[in-house]
């Protein structure tokens, strides 16, 4: 009987631990596994991946962590942190002041952490769409050169926010990614990283069509004008203090180029009105446009695709609104819309007088290019449509 309830029990344990083993051995859900991303018909899902982290931020917290471009306006003269005081959002006070600005906060590392997981999934798209053949996946060119677009794009964002950055490749090893210095310890400026954000942009134009069958694709137009972009801040290189040190005038000149390429391709034009740029009912329209973000809502995920980065610039509005009162435009950002009797921008005169304790004789003394009406909200005065 003994000997009979040992061999039970051995056997027993061998069902169980094979009915574990086959009961653990399932795949994972919510995750796509290395083979399932290396067929051609999921490198689109890839691309579209890889596209959905232009306007993307997190759930959580998504002002903090967007690359909308409205913290670059505070940083600037263009606008004044706004808010509830200087302690709502002191590091946007920081910034606005150029004074204690850490690393570490959410309001600089979220989106730090954002714009490397973007170039992340091009790379990964790059890397995947590599591996075949254009005869497997005929798109294959075009592909390739909106996951380069789409990774210089991430890397210019972040560039013209922090100037020192790890340039990311694809095919790196995670060790090999995290060796990469924000500067290196050879580099005299910062051209170098702009070299690799040029050289994407011109990657893209050289093999990107013309013209695209779906909305938010880039195209040829859409990497040139980037380019241009790209070469006018490489056209005024700076030292260590942020003085200009030279004016390149090759780069002016290769900008222009490209430049009247676009202008010359007959493809955009100004709108008949400014409005269309931004009305609901011309997205995707205007003849302006070069290239639209796509945000989508009810789209399957949880909180969809949303211009988030633009949710704290509501005014602060009691009853109407009780938040947030962000983002809010400087005098010398108004004044820079005053215009002469033959409606051209007064250059070197429009800061000399200000709203500024002359609210009322401001505006009725003084003449605006009307597009002031779409920017900024001035109490007495037309706003928007």
């Amino acid at each position: 009987m003994k000997n009979f309830k040992t061999y039970f029990v051995v056997v027993l344990s061998a069902i169980v631990l094979t009915s574990c083993g086959d009961m653990l051995d399932v795949e994972p859900k919510g995750v796509v596994t290395e083979e399932q991303v290396s067929e051609p018909e999921s490198l689109e899902g890839l691309v579209t991946a890889a596209y959905a982290f232009t306007p993307k931020a997190s759930p959580c917290c998504a002002e903090f962590m967007s690359l909308n471009p409205w913290i670059a306006s505070v940083r600037s003269d263009d606008a004044y942190k706004g808010g509830g005081g200087l302690d709502d959002q002191t590091p946007w006070y920081q910034m606005e002041t150029f004074s204690l600005v850490s690393s570490s906060i959410g309001n600089n590392n979220g989106v730090w952490k954002n714009g490397y997981h973007g170039i992340a999934r091009a790379n990964e798209a790059i890397s995947k769409i590599q591996e075949v053949d254009e005869s497997e996946f005929p798109v294959k060119t075009t592909r390739l050169a909106e996951m380069h677009f789409i990774r210089a794009w991430l890397h210019y964002k972040l560039k013209i926010r922090y100037r020192w950055i790890p340039y990311v490749p694809e095919g790196l090893t995670q060790q090999e990614i995290e060796e990469i210095p924000n500067r290196r310890p050879d580099a005299e400026n910062d051209m170098y990283i702009w070299q690799h954000i040029l050289d994407d942009f011109k990657y893209a134009s050289e093999n990107l069509p013309e013209t695209q069958e779906d909305d938010g694709r880039v195209n040829k137009a859409t990497a040139d004008a980037f380019i241009v972009k790209t070469l006018l801040w490489m056209a005024y290189p700076q030292d260590d203090n942020h003085q200009l040190t030279n004016i390149n005038t090759s780069r002016l000149e290769e900008a222009l180029t490209y430049a009247n390429e676009i202008i010359n391709s007959g493809q955009y034009s100004l709108a008949e009105d400014f409005a269309h740029n931004f009305m609901y009912e011309w997205d995707n329209q205007s003849p302006e446009v070069l290239w639209e973000l796509q945000f989508s809502t009810d789209d399957g995920t949880p909180n969809g695709n949303l211009n988030e980065g633009n949710s704290l610039t509501t005014p602060w509005w009691s009853p109407y609104f009780s938040c947030c009162d962000f983002h809010k435009p400087s005098f010398n950002m108004v004044n820079a819309f005053k215009v002469d009797q033959n409606g051209l921008p007064m250059f070197d005169t429009f800061n000399d007088e200000s709203a500024q304790g002359s609210y009322n004789n401001y505006f009725s003394n003084n003449t605006f290019d009307p597009r002031i009406g779409h920017t900024v909200a001035i109490p007495g005065l037309p706003w928007k449509y």
